[in-house]
C-alpha cells in the first residue's frame, strides 16, 4: 500500500452553531442528539471539535436527507444566513432505521486508550505567518532516537482563519503558551489536559452508521466532557484528564477496553 489513500466521497460540513471558543462543552448533549437522528435515518457521518466549534460532515449525496431529518427539531442556515429547508420524507437509498422501542441499538466497537495526555491549542493565520517554523516542525518533525518509542498524536483542523490542533508536542504547546501570555493576538491553548479514546480496532469505513452516537451517549448521559474527532481510518474520544478518574471506569464497564497503548487497525 502506498503512502497516500485517498477516499472520493464528498462531504458537506454542517457547522453546530457555536457560542465561541470552549463552545463545545456545553453542546455535547445537541451533538449526540443531531448524530442519533442522524443514525437512525441510515445517515453516515464524521464529526470534528475545533476549539471553536463543531462539525457534522454528511455525505454530499445524504445532504438533502440529513437536512430533512434535523430542520423538524432546529434551524438550519445557509453560509449567506439564508434558511434552508427540504421536503420532508428524503430517505437515504438502502437506510434502514434500527430501533427497539425508545431505544436507538448501535455497535459498540472496542476501545483503546494510550498514556498520552494532549493538549488543544487555537491559532490564526496572523500566528501562522509569524510562527510558520514551529508549525512546520510540529507537523513533519522526525523523533529523536531515545524518544522513537513514544506515541505521537496531532490534529490539525482548518475552519475560516481559525486553526485547531490536538498535539501531545509539549515543546509546541509551550511556545504557544508563552505566547498567549505575553498578550499574542489569536493565540489560545486550553488550560486542560485532554486523554485519547480511540474507536475501533479495524477501519471503521465510510458507509457504517451511529458510530458518534454510540460511542458518546454513555459517555454525555454521564456528565462527561468529550471532544469527538472523526479521521479517515478511525475516530478518537477526548475526555478531560480532570474527569479521566471517573470516567475510565464508565468505559470498563460499558465497553471492551485495551489499555496503556492503542489498538493496531487490521482492514
Amino acid at each position: 500500500m502506498g503512502a497516500l489513500e485517498f477516499e472520493s466521497l464528498r462531504w458537506k460540513a454542517l457547522q453546530v452553531a457555536s457560542a465561541g471558543p470552549g463552545a463545545f462543552l456545553s453542546q455535547l448533549a445537541v451533538l449526540t442528539q443531531l448524530t442519533t437522528e442522524l443514525a437512525k435515518h441510515g445517515i453516515s457521518v464524521f464529526q470534528i471539535s475545533t476549539y471553536q466549534s463543531d462539525y457534522v460532515l454528511v455525505k454530499v449525496e445524504d445532504l438533502d436527507a440529513a437536512i430533512g431529518c434535523l430542520q423538524r427539531f432546529c434551524s438550519i442556515e445557509m453560509e449567506n444566513g439564508e434558511e434552508m429547508c427540504v421536503a420532508e420524507g428524503v430517505q437515504v437509498p438502502g437506510a434502514e432505521i434500527k430501533q427497539s422501542g425508545d431505544c436507538f441499538e448501535v455497535h459498540r466497537h472496542p476501545l483503546s486508550v494510550p498514556d498520552v495526555k494532549l493538549s488543544l491549542v487555537q491559532l490564526n493565520k496572523t500566528f501562522v505567518r509569524r510562527h510558520m517554523y514551529s508549525l512546520v516542525q510540529l507537523l513533519f518533525k522526525t523523533p529523536a532516537v531515545d524518544d522513537s518509542s513514544s506515541l505521537r498524536f496531532l490534529s490539525y483542523s482548518e475552519t475560516g482563519n481559525d486553526i485547531s490542533v490536538v498535539t501531545s508536542d509539549d515543546c509546541f504547546v509551550r511556545k504557544a503558551r508563552e505566547l498567549a501570555e505575553q498578550g499574542g493576538q489569536g493565540v489560545l491553548v486550553s488550560p486542560d489536559y485532554w486523554r485519547p479514546v480511540q474507536i475501533g480496532n479495524t477501519k471503521l469505513g465510510f458507509a457504517e452508521t451511529g458510530i458518534v452516537a454510540g460511542q458518546t451517549s454513555v459517555l454525555v448521559n454521564a456528565g462527561t466532557t468529550v471532544f469527538y474527532l472523526s479521521t479517515y481510518s478511525t475516530d478518537f474520544m477526548l475526555i478531560k484528564e480532570d474527569e479521566w478518574d471517573g470516567t475510565l471506569p464508565i468505559l470498563r464497564s460499558n465497553y471492551e477496553l485495551l489499555e496503556g497503548s492503542f489498538a493496531q487497525l487490521t482492514v
